[in-house]
């Protein structure tokens, strides 16, 4: 489970059906946007205002991309709580066998001399020294994992 999130935060996309709750603000109009993506439905959604008291709101349309429109305008100083479900129906091709390699890697990476994310040997005749995939923020270093968060996962604009 713990690799399946992993995955999952690398590539800012559930890839099997989700529930979860999110809370973002209003803005002034019927619409808000979700920072989750491939919405599937609304469970429900609330508007809290400043001064604590709360509002049901009843959703009129849902978009994969997390935009979300309301009945009614939702204050631009309010909190909005939304259950969500969202996510993939199934993980992409490869996937399930890539999380068992993260998983394999984590629990060798104690146990082995050699790194798991070695992809070269280099001798040079006093010794050895492995170049080793890099892992960076959506990345974690073992080239098919991260080739297939690269192609599946999302972009987020205006994020590094």
């Amino acid at each position: 489970r713990i690799t399946e999130h992993e995955i999952e935060a690398a590539a800012g996309v559930a890839f099997v059906p989700r529930f979860a709750i999110v809370e973002t603000r209003g803005t002034g109009t019927e619409t808000v946007m979700l920072p989750l993506y491939y919405v599937r439905s609304v469970r429900w959604a609330m508007a809290i205002a400043t001064d604590g008291s709360s509002t049901m709101l009843t959703v009129a349309q849902v978009s994969g991309t997390g935009k979300i429109t309301f009945t009614t305008t939702v204050d631009a100083t309010a909190r909005v709580v939304v259950g969500v479900e969202h996510g993939h129906d199934r993980p992409p091709a490869g996937m399930a066998e890539q999380a068992i390699v993260l998983m394999r890697a984590r629990l060798a990476q104690v146990n082995s001399a050699i790194p798991s994310r070695a992809e070269r040997y280099q001798s040079d005749g006093n010794g050895a020294t492995y170049i080793l995939a890099q892992p960076g923020r959506k990345k974690f270093g073992i080239p098919d994992l991260d080739a297939l968060i690269a192609r599946h996962g999302v972009q987020i604009e205006g994020i590094a």
